[in-house]
């Protein structure tokens, strides 16, 4: 049932409650429930009920004899009158385990049964009951997903005061006509999704005697095109809000007529539709174009038309568009044969689009790189649309709303997404692997959620890949390494990763900056960093980089952004020792190991990082003595060694006794200066307290 449909059943049931004044079983707390008892007659009649149904997961636990038991008006899905005690509802919908067994003619004693719902249970391929037909009273029912296989009972013609009827989701079939269906005058909701009507040649004749009918669904049922002359094309329901004919093989001979009653062009039918919110047409054999009377519909918030052969300009379909809709509009165009090239300037009456899908038609988009959008899109289906060879700026200034993006098929080269600083959440789009020419994805500063998707591996062009400040998920992915080896920048800061650093990570040899740190990731740190040859060299960042990295972001103290080579993974649960491997990365400049519950010694091979500028070990387990080739970084800016458990003298040189004591403060026994300005090494160290952000 679609959400039109779902909001129109609700409507009806809560004005039906409010009509009636109902006393509500446990399991519905609307209001007070009155202490009336039920009818003695109709208690039974749920009993014999109860007992030719199969219920496992104890849905109706509550019904029987015992104490607390014996007012019916109490039990679960049954609702009672305020004023006589009849039974007037059974609400037996499955949500937690489901019902099966057969159901009893004991509900023909429920006189005044008006709503009787026993969707989402297993009856096992069973018949729809035809006393149901017998039910004289009931204004809803709803058998959607039932379990039902068989024929459609034909007595259900005889519940003429019937205002809803679902049968949505099983397996039946119509024998014959459908002629019973224009006993129930009053529908207003119909939904016969996904039954075989193949044999129903009267189903338009029918459908056009219900005159209030508000919502309809024919999904899927394999409905004939079969239009006799003899039949009446007068479509006498003003009302429709929400129509579904998707999934038939229907033609544009069989629905324009029928739905514009229409005695020659369809283009000024749609003006005598203008309650329609829903228009589902979807995959059946629609041609021509939409009319003009489309502009009139202000009430239309979904329409759908893909997989048919609509054809012509799609500048025709924008200007037959309405305008007036105050509505979020979903448009879904895909799969067609549309051709022309499209403008920003065909979208301007298109103020609240949130879904487009124009997908594989034979479209070109042309939008000038300045183009604000008038509209918040949610979703954008853009594949085999020609486009670029620039990535639209459009898309990246779609104001954190976007949830999928899918741009296969086009024409861009070398693309550059942007997104950063957005408030966009969810999963990222699996479609984001179609952009096999992206060198540059940046999500920094967003709301994205769950796994990398992992058709990711196929943007082997990346060079530039920043997805910090998220809500990311899982283990670091081993495909990184072994597919996105043009990585030059790689930053995962501050997710939600877990598990330990892939050692494929170690394959990506054009690596100038790697940024983990402000994750859940454990494990030890990789030997084989030593891979990362490009931070052996003594070069420069890629353009790629210097345009793109927010600098100062992480890394105020760098004086120098084209000597930047970073490795940061700081903020983990990181365990073992540091890689002594890790010394021949000549030409790292930030090395950031803080906040992790690392051990052992500090490499003493460290003086070998001649270029390093930053240095923070702070709050780790590190023992022993601190290198003595520490003196050798002349470079470094920034210094953290405090929080450890380092003794000994503090190596003697021009740059480390220039730093503040507390970069050496709580750790064993360390002395000489800046901790002390003895150095004896049977002094106790003075050791400078700080607080801990």
């Amino acid at each position: 049932m679609s959400l039109v449909m779902s909001l129109l059943v609700s409507t009806l049931f809560i004005g039906f409650l409010l009509e009636e004044h109902l006393t509500l079983g446990s399991n519905l707390s609307v209001g007070e429930i009155n202490a009336t008892r039920c009818i003695e007659d109709e208690r039974q009649a749920l009993l014999i009920f109860k007992q030719s149904l199969v219920d496992d997961s104890g849905f109706l636990s509550s019904w029987g004899n015992g104490d607390g038991k014996r007012d019916c008006c109490k039990w679960r899905g049954v609702i009672c009158s305020n004023r006589t005690g009849h039974i007037l509802v059974l609400n037996l919908h499955s949500t937690d385990g489901y019902l099966g067994g057969t159901i009893s003619p004991s509900l023909l004693d429920l006189f005044h049964l008006n709503y009787m719902d026993l969707s989402f249970n297993n009856f096992n391929g069973s018949n729809i009951p035809e006393f149901i037909g017998s039910i004289r009273n009931l204004r809803y029912l709803d058998l959607s997903y039932a379990g039902f296989s068989g024929p459609i009972p034909y007595q259900l013609g005889n519940l003429s005061r019937l205002l809803s009827l679902d049968l949505h989701g099983n397996d039946l079939y119509s024998i014959r006509n459908l002629d019973w269906l224009s006993h129930l005058s009053s529908l207003k909701n119909l939904d016969l999704g996904l039954s075989n009507l193949s044999k129903a040649n009267d189903w338009v004749q029918v459908v056009n005697k219900l005159p209030f009918l508000e919502s309809l669904s024919l999904q899927s049922c394999n409905l004939p095109n079969i239009i006799s002359p003899f039949l009446s094309l007068i479509n006498s329901s003003t009302a429709l809000t929400s129509l579904e004919l998707f999934g038939n093989i229907l033609t544009s001979s069989v629905i324009y007529p029928w739905l514009f009653n229409l005695k020659g062009s369809i283009l000024k039918a749609f003006g005598n539709m203008k309650a329609l919110k829903q228009l589902s047409l979807f995959s059946n054999q629609l041609e021509g174009g939409i009319p003009k009377s489309f502009r009139n519909m202000c009430s239309l918030q979904s329409l759908l038309l893909h997989h048919n052969h609509l054809s012509g300009d799609f500048t025709d379909y924008t200007k037959n568009l309405s305008g007036c809709t105050e509505h979020s509009l979903i448009l879904d165009l895909h799969g067609n044969f549309l051709k022309g090239v499209i403008l920003e300037t065909h979208f301007s009456n298109l103020s609240n689009l949130q879904t487009l899908d124009l997908s594989y038609n034979s479209l070109s988009l042309e939008f000038s790189n300045n183009w604000i959008l008038p509209f918040r899109l949610s979703f954008i289906h853009l594949g085999s649309c020609k486009s670029g060879p620039r990535f639209p700026n459009w898309i990246q200034i779609t104001g954190g709303t976007l949830q999928l993006l899918d741009l296969s098929e086009n024409l861009l080269s070398r693309t550059v997404l942007n997104l950063a600083g957005n408030n966009f959440s969810g999963r990222i789009p699996s479609s984001i692997g179609s952009l096999v020419s992206l060198v540059m994805f940046n999500l920094h500063n967003n709301s994205f959620s769950e796994e990398l998707p992992s058709s990711l591996n196929n943007c082997t062009a990346l060079e530039f890949v920043d997805l910090s400040d998220n809500k990311l998920s899982g283990e670091i992915p081993s495909w990184i390494g072994q597919s996105l080896t043009s990585l030059v920048f790689l930053s995962l800061q501050a997710n939600k990763f877990n598990g330990g650093i892939p050692y494929n990570l170690c394959d990506l040899v054009n690596l100038q900056i790697l940024d983990l740190s402000r994750n859940k990731l454990s494990g030890t740190i990789p030997q084989c960093l030593s891979s990362l040859t490009s931070m052996v060299q003594n070069g420069n960042l890629s353009t790629m980089i210097q345009q793109n990295y927010v600098y100062g972001r992480e890394y105020e103290f760098t004086k120098n952004l084209g000597l930047l080579l970073v490795i940061d993974l700081s903020s983990n649960e990181l365990s073992g020792e540091i890689p002594g491997a890790i010394a021949s990365l000549s030409g790292l400049v930030a090395l950031n190991l803080s906040w992790n519950i690392l051990t052992g010694v500090i490499p003493q091979k460290i003086g070998q990082l001649r270029r390093l500028e930053v240095l923070d070990l702070f709050r780790n387990r590190f023992s022993g003595d601190i290198p003595t080739s520490t003196a050798e970084l002349t470079f470094l800016s920034h210094l953290d060694l405090s929080y450890n458990n380092l003794l000994g003298k503090i190596p003697l040189s021009t740059q480390l006794q220039n730093f503040d004591a507390s970069a050496f403060s709580n750790n064993l026994a360390l002395y000489g200066p800046p901790v002390s300005s003895s150095c004896s090494a049977t002094e106790t160290p003075q050791l400078q307290q700080r607080s801990i952000n």
